[in-house]
């Protein structure tokens, strides 16, 4: 932690206007504040302390929120994290980052840090800024490596958390993005090809795949999302017992009717557990226990949270972030909600007062 930083309460309390649940905006300063991108966990297994990243000491760098209390600290001491790498290990305990080069390891309760890994003199490159997927024993974490030359490609790794080394896994000339490890089997990682070619309604279905599944035994990947023709398939997650992955299933070229979707570790067996016919649903996640989904909804003045029952297929507006979406992740302009380790809370992005501060719904 940083001695020289004081700490803040910038704590603002209120109801939404639409539905009257209270929401708690935890970040009220002029500096951009962002929440864990929604495939990862910000808050400690206790949930007394939310992790996020804020530009308000002239970088990006980690900072905790006491929910106790509402003050505020610096935890990453000034090294400038990248992208949307922050995530809490399984521990509970210790929220990890990236830099350029390095994955970082801080206790939020007491501030220790450590450089867990330096990819320099292990793989040529430089570390992609996508959240850092663990198995769900905490021992691995899965890396993207990408090299930068004439011909880029990027790397697929699996990190020994507890050593720092780094075992290639596949190389992906092309490059590729969201790498996650399945809960259910730590040798299962999925990830998404850049440029890839499920929005190219030309191709034959077969050759449209969204997500891939690289199996670590065997150092080689499989499709494994392919949406049919006429259809575009984005932001996946796993479900908490890793026996299924989530995903939204949207009509091309127009979005709705979206549904969010299901598949078996086979890429088989789709299920739509939600249809909307209005909502332009967008990114989202399980709760813990496996019950509800939580969306986002990317249509600038029509922007709602929902969490939705799976099994009953109903849904509730838990209130309305009315994010401007306006320059994308770039600006923090996207909601990218997730829950808690219990499911009691929900943290999102809003740009609503004109700069991205981090929320908190209690549920």
């Amino acid at each position: 932690m940083n001695a020289n930083a004081l700490p803040r309460c910038e704590w603002i309390r209120q109801l939404d206007e639409r539905t009257g649940r209270e929401v708690w905006q935890i970040t009220s300063g002029p500096a951009a504040s962002e929440a864990v991108y929604f495939e990862a966990q910000g808050f400690t297994a206790d949930e007394r302390y939310l992790v996020f990243r804020s530009q308000r000491t002239g970088r990006s760098e980690l900072h905790r929120c006491d929910l106790r209390t509402g003050e505020i600290d610096v935890l990453s001491d000034g090294a400038a994290l990248t992208g949307h790498s922050i995530c809490m290990h399984p521990d509970g305990r210790r929220a990890f980052y990236l830099t350029a080069h390095e994955m970082h390891a801080v206790d939020v309760a007491g501030g220790g840090h450590e450089i867990v890994a330096d990819v320099r003199g292990q793989l040529p490159g430089r570390l992609v800024p996508y959240p850092i997927s663990f198995s769900a024993d905490g021992r691995r974490a899965a890396l993207a490596v990408v090299e930068a030359q004439a011909e880029p490609r990027t790397t697929l790794a699996l990190l020994d958390v507890g050593t720092g080394r780094m075992r290639p896994v596949l190389e992906w000339p092309e490059g590729f993005s969201h790498p996650m490890i399945c809960p259910a089997d730590a040798d299962l990682v999925s990830f998404v090809p850049h440029g890839n070619a499920c929005w190219q309604m030309d191709r034959p279905d077969e050759q449209r795949t969204r997500t891939w599944l690289a199996d670590a035994r065997t150092g080689e990947a499989r499709p494994f999302i392919t949406p049919v023709r006429y259809r575009v398939v984005t932001h996946e997650s796993w479900s908490p017992d890793g026996r299924r992955m989530f995903f939204f299933d949207k009509t091309y070229p127009h979005w709705c009717p979206v549904s969010i979707c299901s598949a078996g570790l086979d890429g088989g067996d789709w299920e739509a557990h939600f249809t909307s016919y209005r909502h332009y649903l967008g990114h989202g996640c399980c709760s813990p226990d496996g019950r509800h989904f939580l969306s986002d909804c990317q249509r600038k003045g029509d922007s709602p949270l929902l969490r939705i029952d799976l099994a009953a297929g109903t849904h509730e507006v838990l209130c309305w972030p009315d994010a401007s979406q306006d320059g994308g992740h770039a600006a923090c302009a996207h909601v990218h909600p997730s829950f808690s380790p219990t499911g009691r809370y929900v943290c999102y992005t809003s740009d609503k007062t004109g700069t991205p501060q981090v929320h908190v719904v209690p549920l």
